[in-house]
């Protein structure tokens, strides 16, 4: 009887059996064992800390790039100086007088010899005028004279009192010839009035200071150099200038004085370079002017080259970004020649490489990048 009821439940067993798989295999229990994984002990590659862009799916960082290119690029020696006008003229009357007209004004570009200021001069033409007569009625008497003692009808003695006479007249309208044309005050040089200190009805004498005129387009400028530097300054190198007030623009010029000594208190020596202005340039580079400057001592041709905004440094050393496949890639570089908008590069780039110049602040290597914009 027994082993008749344990034949018999054999059949359901099996279909317990076969209820149970289909439960493991249902989709719910795949989820399950699937969570299961997920929510799991992480791998060791996921243990180490990412960077932050690394964690998070997001934007390329936009950036602007240059191209590593060959130029030539001088070196040279840095300094800086104050512009000063080689004619830097103060007029002061030659005479005393009350200031009549004033012809020209602060601004004024006048030419040598121009009339600036006319003095009271009423009283100095009348005796110009007087002398002038006096000369010409003795001039004619001294010629007659002169015939008549040549022919012999008048007396050396008599000659000679005409003569002293006429000469005396000749000095005495040169005078008032003089006297009458410093009532007119003109400019000893050419240039541009910068200064004026007298109104008409003044009342001026030789140490009144009416004008100054400053010419304002022939401009040099001092610097004082370490001796260590003598051996690399020549007469002519070239100069380069630049005002902070003008950052774009570079002017030029030549080196034209080496002091011979060294000053034994300073041991720095005088260098003057001057001005090379063009036409454009007179109305913006002007006397008294804070200049950097830039004494040209040697220029290396066909250098590597990238812009100083590219360069970027840390313990290591020198680095820059390039882009590569739309990632920034780190690259380290070492530098020669360095200026103020370029730098050159000895090793770590070549030539086209797209270094980033704008935008690399706290990029990392590999870094998703796009490029909006390069500089030529």
């Amino acid at each position: 009887m027994i082993r008749k009821l344990k034949y018999q439940t054999f059949p359901l067993i099996a279909v317990s059996i076969l209820f149970i798989f289909s439960i493991i295999l249902s989709p719910g229990c795949q989820k399950a064992s699937k969570r299961q994984v997920q929510n799991g002990p992480p791998k060791a590659s996921q243990r180490g800390k990412k960077p932050p862009w690394a964690q998070r799916k997001r934007k390329p960082e936009l950036v602007k790039t240059a191209q590593a290119v060959r130029k030539d690029i001088s070196d040279g020696l840095e300094a800086t100086s104050t512009l000063y006008s080689e004619k830097n003229v103060t007029i002061h009357p030659e005479i005393n007088g009350f200031v009549k007209e004033i012809y020209h004004d602060v601004g004024d570009w006048v030419q040598e010899g121009t009339v600036l200021i006319l003095l009271d001069d009423e009283e100095a033409k009348i005796q110009y005028e007087k002398a002038k007569l006096r000369k010409e009625q003795l001039e004619r008497e001294y010629n007659r004279q002169k015939r008549l003692l040549d022919e012999g009808l008048v007396s050396q003695e008599v000659f000679d009192q005409t003569s002293d006479s006429y000469h005396q007249a000749l000095l005495d309208y040169e005078t008032a010839r003089v006297t009458y044309e410093r009532t007119r005050i003109r400019a000893p040089i050419d240039g541009q009035i910068v200064n004026k200190t007298v109104t008409i009805g003044q009342y001026v004498t030789p140490q009144t200071a009416v004008m100054q005129i400053v010419h304002t387009k022939e401009l040099y400028g001092i610097v004082f150099l370490p001796e260590r530097d003598y051996p690399r300054i020549r007469l002519k190198q070239d100069v380069e200038i630049r005002s902070d007030l003008f950052p774009d623009k570079v002017f030029h010029g030549k080196v034209d004085q080496i002091s011979p000594v060294i000053d034994e208190q300073t041991g720095t020596f005088k260098v003057r370079f001057r001005v090379d202005i063009q036409p454009d340039d007179s109305v913006l580079i002007r006397p008294g002017m804070f200049v950097r400057i830039f004494i040209v001592t040697d220029t290396k041709k066909d250098a590597l080259v990238i812009p100083k905004s590219g360069l970027l440094q840390d313990k290591k050393g020198y680095y820059v970004y390039i882009v590569e496949n739309g990632k920034a890639n780190r690259m380290d570089v070492s530098i020669g020649i360095e200026k103020e908008e370029v730098v050159e590069i000895l090793s770590g780039l070549e030539e086209g490489d797209q270094v980033i110049i704008q935008g690399q602040a706290g990029l990392q290597p590999g870094q998703p990048v796009q490029t909006i914009g390069q500089e030529e």
